[in-house]
Formats: C-alpha cells, sequence, structure tokens
C-alpha cells in the first residue's frame, strides 16, 4: 500500500479544487471578531489626548537619540 504523505505526480502539478469549505467560525465578512476595541472618540489610556501622547512618544525618541549621540561621541 503506498504512504499517503508521498507526493504523487509530476513536480509543480496543481492540485485539484478540494471544493468549498466550511466558514471558519471566528471570521465574519469583515475579518476576525474582536470584544475589545477602542471606539474613535475613546481617550487614550492615559496622557489624556492623543496629541499629548504622540508628543511624548516623538520626546521620548528625541531623548533617546541625543542620548544614544552624546554616548557615542563620549566613547569614540
Amino acid at each position: 500500500m503506498p504512504d499517503p504523505a508521498v507526493p504523487r505526480g509530476p513536480a509543480g502539478a496543481v492540485s485539484p479544487d478540494p471544493g468549498p469549505r466550511a466558514p471558519d467560525p471566528g471570521l465574519s465578512d469583515h475579518g476576525p471578531r474582536t470584544t475589545d476595541h477602542a471606539s474613535p472618540d475613546e481617550p487614550p489610556p492615559f496622557g489624556g489626548s492623543w496629541n499629548a501622547l504622540y508628543a511624548a512618544v516623538a520626546g521620548t525618541l528625541l531623548t533617546l537619540i541625543a542620548l544614544f549621540a552624546a554616548f557615542t561621541r563620549a566613547f569614540e
């Protein structure tokens, strides 16, 4: 009896279409179901507003860049 795990047919051959599959219960027409999502009007978890949060992230990035540049110059 042949081993079912061994592929058959010429290399590069396309397998026949297996037909329609049962729908995945976790998916809908609009992507995966989510139970926890923020509405567009919901404020960020901290910072008070999205602009304040973005400014804090940008400020942190600039501070880190300046610190790494100073560290590089000090130990060249």
